[in-house]
C-alpha cells in the first residue's frame, strides 16, 4: 500500500498499492453485512458460520432472507 485514506464520513477506505491501482472498501461492520445481504440468496448455513466465524452464537443477519436448516 502506498496510501490508506478514509472517506468523510468514515464509511469507506481508499486504497493505492505500488502497482497501481486503486480499491475502495467498506469499512463498518453494519455497511459489511447490509452490502451482504443485498447480494446474498439467504443466511449463512450453521456450518459456513462456524467456518467464518467460530464460536460465536448463530445469528440470522438478514431477516429478510430465509435460514438454510442444519
Amino acid at each position: 500500500m502506498w496510501a490508506v485514506a478514509f472517506s468523510p464520513d468514515g464509511q469507506r477506505l481508499a486504497t493505492a498499492s505500488a502497482d497501481k491501482t486503486a480499491q475502495i472498501w467498506i469499512w463498518q461492520t453494519e455497511d459489511l453485512v447490509n452490502e451482504a445481504c443485498k447480494r446474498l440468496p439467504r443466511n449463512l448455513t450453521h456450518a459456513e458460520w462456524r467456518q467464518y466465524l467460530g464460536n460465536e452464537p448463530y445469528q440470522a443477519n438478514c431477516p429478510q432472507l430465509p435460514v438454510p436448516k442444519e
